[in-house]
């Protein structure tokens, strides 16, 4: 398998030599994603991967390059060029609108602050608002006409760091107060910017910044508790509460801020609204939830309310010990060592204490003769498709009249009793296949589905339900594969704010995209349509994100691969994402060579490729990623003469240094390339 991708690398790195020589440029790439030496901060989990808002390191922008002084804080120095079309603009009574799309400013959100003539419409645009006092126009305002809003306050968000807040400051001051001069209320630009839809992904919302700062500007006395107000508007308390909990986690310092501050605001205003913990109980919707509250996501928060409303209020009489009352105890299903010193609130938990067992005795004997007659008709030694067995139709009549169920439920329940969750998944995979039983394989397939979408079961419970948990052979093209794609899609329909994905689910398992890569990689079948999908899930979910090459990198752990690096399985799957990224992000385009250097540096980098070309199944790729590292040496400037302190070469040691070699290499390439130069140093 390693061969099959390692030649595929080769045939892609092949030209990178010749490529490899304008990485020395100073690129506008850096505008738009972090590319520079700080992008090492970057969370190891792709599921907390590095993204581009950081407040420290959102967009490295090169010292010395014009966009750095064009947006910093010192302000912009204009040219005379740009002051002179500017002028000529205002004397031929241009508008507004023809200068920006005479300076393509319409072409594409992530170019127009990497656009070369951006301070010739900045220029224009404060000469007109002079000019014409009663007609003034805004930058942020034409951008959002042409854009939107939601797209402005996200590239905005995306821009912002302490080295952008020139021109990027005053356009987000420019949208803040355009929208407070409308009229706008929190609640509209909430929705305005869609963290109406953002469910999970709320903390990984740039835009969500945005809305913070905008509520901040209006309520300065009490920010949080509005958030809070509009967010449980939307989502419910129950829904907010599962965000907090469940929600991808911020990647961010200032995304983290947020997230804290709302949390504590919620429970602070539960406390000034005098919500005891029963009130909160039910205001999670916990006491729908009798026999699994232990499990309920959102039993966590009303266990840190109970601490905080405890700490705050200890002498309530509305709360008791579980541990002095084992009706409570039993009645939500919680273990009295771990509950022994909490407590909960009483009238819902007695109410349900008090519940007869009759019903469950009833169903409990129907379903046990149900059973037997599967055994007594030895359907329970059927191999092969059970409901082509002459005996299948002599049962389901016996099910109908012990049954006071719906008796596909009843069949279903009865099923799953004997061959759990998995194992009736594969019984109904077989039997789709078959004509004569696929109509009811269907039926069961779908009913099971609505089943559990009315149990509120989330998707990451029917994963392990599924076994997906479990390493199996041909996993990604699994009939359990098969029906939790099915089950998501359904629960996604039914779910907006709480949409997750199959990939999320694999990778929430491992720990993160770097561990599950590696098992699908490595998988039986690694080249499947269900592996393959998956694997192109993976890249596109980091191209949508954007992150950057070098931080996905980071993230897959490439960086701690060393002498294994050019051999490990996944960096193919990561070359992959190199390629897309470079071709929707021209601007911000890198290689391998400057990715492996920026991790591991010239020394290193230079003694893993000389390490490689002595293993046959890397060789070729070795030797490929060693001329691009030598072009990129030339284009630097470095001499073979530099590069032996860079080598860590000297004199006395050369001869028996491994290194020596890679430096003759070097000199010799030097040689070609340069042969009109006094170059030829020897040690």
């Amino acid at each position: 398998m390693r061969a099959v991708f390692i030649a595929l690398l080769v045939a892609f790195v092949g030209g990178i030599a010749a490529a490899s020589t304008v990485e020395g440029m100073d690129t506008t790439a850096s505008l738009l994603f972090d590319t520079d030496d700080n992008y090492g901060t970057t969370t190891r989990n792709l599921r907390t991967n590095a993204v581009l808002y950081d407040d420290e390191r959102a967009m490295q922008i090169p010292g010395n390059s014009k966009l750095a002084k064009l947006l910093s804080s010192k302000g912009p120095t204009i040219s005379v060029k740009d002051k002179l079309n500017a002028w000529n603009w205002i004397r031929k009574k241009d508008s507004v609108d023809t200068v920006f799309k005479r300076l393509q400013l319409d072409s594409g959100i992530d170019k127009v602050l990497s656009n070369p003539k951006i301070m010739a419409w900045v220029t224009y645009m404060d000469l007109f608002n002079k000019k014409y006092p009663d007609k003034k126009v805004t930058m942020v305002g034409l951008l959002t006409k042409t854009y939107g809003n939601l797209r402005v306050a996200r590239m905005l968000q995306l821009m912002r760091n302490a080295k952008t807040k020139g021109l990027v400051g005053r356009l987000m001051d420019e949208q803040l107060n355009a929208w407070k001069d409308a009229k706008k209320s929190s609640d509209e630009i909430f929705s305005l910017l869609d963290l109406d839809k953002a469910g999970y992904h709320l903390f990984r919302s740039p835009q969500l910044n945005s809305w913070y700062n905008y509520v901040v500007m209006l309520n300065k006395n009490d920010p949080e508790a509005e958030m809070v107000n509009i967010l449980a508007g939307w989502y419910g308390h129950d829904g907010l509460a599962k965000i907090f909990i469940l929600a991808e986690p911020p990647l961010v310092k200032r995304m983290r801020q947020i997230e804290v501050k709302l949390q504590t605001a919620m429970e602070r205003q539960w406390l000034n609204q005098n919500k005891s913990p029963e009130d909160v109980f039910k205001l999670l919707k916990l006491d729908d939830e009798v026999g699994k509250v232990l499990t309920t996501p959102t039993f966590k928060t009303w266990l840190g309310y109970l601490d905080y409303f405890n700490f705050k209020k200890p002498a309530t009489v509305d709360a008791i010990s579980v541990s002095t009352n084992v009706k409570i105890t039993n009645a939500v299903n919680l273990p009295h060592s771990l509950m022994a010193d909490q407590k909960v609130p009483v009238k819902r938990l007695l109410r349900t204490a008090k519940r007869t067992d009759e019903d469950d005795e009833e169903r409990a004997f129907n379903a046990a003769k149900i059973d037997d007659a599967f055994i007594s008709l030895k359907l329970d030694k059927v191999s092969g498709n059970l409901f082509e067995n002459p005996n299948w139709k002599k049962w389901t009549e016996q099910v109908a009249k012990a049954s006071s169920n719906d008796v596909d439920d009843s069949i279903l329940s009865s099923l799953t009793r004997r061959y759990k969750v998995d194992g009736v998944t594969t019984l109904l995979a077989s039997a789709k296949n078959t004509p004569a039983t696929s109509e009811l394989a269907a039926k069961l397939e779908a009913l099971r589905l609505k089943q559990w979408l009315n149990a509120g079961f989330e998707p990451g419970r029917v994963f392990g339900m599924l076994k997906l948990d479990v390493s199996r052979a041909k996993m990604f093209d699994s009939p359990q594969l098969e029906a939790l794609t099915k089950y998501v899609a359904l629960f996604n329909s039914k779910h907006l704010r709480q949409e997750t994905t199959v990939l999320q689910l694999f990778s929430k398992h491992y720990d993160g995209d770097d561990a599950f890569l590696k098992v699908l990689v490595s998988a039986e079948n690694a080249n499947s349509v269900g592996a393959t999908k998956l694997k192109n899930e993976m890249v596109k979910s980091w191209l949508d994100q954007p992150n950057h090459p070098a931080n996905v990198f980071k993230a897959l752990k490439l960086d701690e691969a060393g002498d294994n690096l050019l051999s490990s399985p996944i960096l193919s799957t990561w070359v992959q994402y190199m390629k897309a990224f470079n071709k929707q992000y021209p601007l911000a385009e890198t290689t391998m060579i400057k990715t492996f250097t920026k991790s591991y540096g010239d020394e290193k980098l230079a003694t893993m490729l000389e390490a490689a070309k002595k293993v046959p199944n890397t060789e070729q790729l070795a030797k490929n990623l060693q001329a691009a590292q030598f072009s990129q040496w030339m284009t630097e400037n470095k001499t073979p003469k530099e590069m032996l302190s860079v080598l860590k070469l000297s004199s006395q040691t050369f001869n028996d240094n491994p290194s020596a070699a890679i430096w003759r290499s070097y000199n010799k390439a030097y040689a070609k390339k340069f042969s009109d130069t006094d170059f030829a140093f020897q040690p």
